[in-house]
């Protein structure tokens, strides 16, 4: 007896092993056609105009003055409203609201340490200007101006965003020019705010591009989801034809043997004929 369970527990062991491998290959094969085209493909996924047909707003002015402001303000801000209008509006419409929701709320919290970070650079920088006893501030002899779409009230902390990041330029650039900070210290830390902030752009945009890719999908899913229901009714309606068709030669075939019986006395061709004349 004690072999035999032992070769029963074996093979129920191999029996669940081989379930398992293949849950994995399932899971990894899902992986491969989903988060693939979703992570790798977003990279190249580009959103047509006509998802952004529908965007309104608010023409506003910024009144910035640094040079690098203005740089980000012009080349990020409508990519960054149009990520957000897809997010906040279009998320709704394509019935990804959580998705889109869920996205927008990670760009806020983002977007708020970006902004922490720069209200303590600022505070940094005005504390070494206080130590020094300097009140004046950096100014330019053609500061920029700019005009963006504002289309929601994330737009808005963005905004808020991108003038704080001025007030941290013009203090570093006050900073480098009464020798109150090396420059290469104030270029090092206005580059890497900088980069976060372009960061938080690539991330809406790309977050955006999930919001379409979603719908996209859940349309396929729909479709096939039509074609196979569709396939199964024209299937049903195909046997049922068959069964007909069926029941018809059933038919014809006991017709033709009946005429068949009936017919046998008299011959088909003429001989029959030659006999009675005779």
């Amino acid at each position: 007896m004690t072999p035999l369970k032992k070769e029963s527990l074996k093979i129920t062991n191999n029996y669940i092993c081989k379930i398992l491998l293949l849950m994995l290959r399932y899971l990894i094969d899902y992986f491969q056609s989903t988060w693939k085209v979703i992570i790798m493909d977003a990279k190249n996924f580009v959103i047509k105009p006509e998802t952004y047909a529908d965007k309104s707003g608010m023409k506003t002015e910024l009144n910035i003055n640094s040079r690098a402001a203005y740089n980000f303000s012009k080349r990020y801000f409508d990519e960054f409203s149009k990520a957000i209008f897809v997010l906040e509006v279009k998320s709704e419409q394509f019935r990804v609201s959580d998705l889109g929701i869920q996205h927008r709320d990670y760009l806020l919290e983002m977007l708020n340490d970006i902004s922490e970070e720069i209200n303590n650079q600022v505070q940094q920088a005005k504390n070494i200007l206080d130590e020094n006893g300097i009140t004046d501030r950096a100014t330019y002899a053609n500061p920029p101006r700019i005009e963006v779409m504002v289309s929601s009230p994330t737009d808005h902390k963005l905004i808020q965003l991108i003038y704080a990041f001025d007030e941290l330029c013009v203090l570093g650039d006050t900073l480098r020019i009464t020798d109150s900070a090396k420059p290469a210290e104030v270029l090092k830390t206005l580059e890497n705010i900088n980069k976060k902030m372009v960061d938080l752009i690539y991330k809406a945009e790309r977050f955006a591009k999930f919001v379409i890719i979603r719908h996209v999908e859940n349309i396929n899913k729909i479709r096939n989801e039509q074609k196979k229901k569709k396939q199964a009714a024209n299937k049903e309606t195909g046997g049922a034809k068959e069964a007909q068709n069926g029941d018809k030669g059933e038919k014809g075939t006991k017709t033709e043997d009946a005429s068949v019986e009936g017919g046998s006395s008299e011959p088909s061709d003429g001989s029959g004929f030659q006999e009675i004349n005779e």
